[in-house]
């Protein structure tokens, strides 16, 4: 990724599961980081769920 901004995270997390199978990628677990923001189009984009951990899971 280029940097950590919110469209450089979800191009690149969307390009590197698109080498993946559809059905080996149902679902993304992920912190809570800011870098996340755009986790709704990037669910749409690649038909799969993204969850994020709870606040105090460590």
């Amino acid at each position: 990724m280029k940097s950590k901004s919110t469209l450089d995270v979800r191009q690149g997390f969307e390009q590197r599961m698109r080498k993946i199978s559809e059905f080996l990628r149902l679902s993304m677990t992920y912190d809570r980081g800011s870098e996340m923001a755009q986790h709704t189009t990037m669910s749409d984009n690649l038909k799969m769920n993204i969850y994020f951990v709870g606040l105090h899971a460590s």
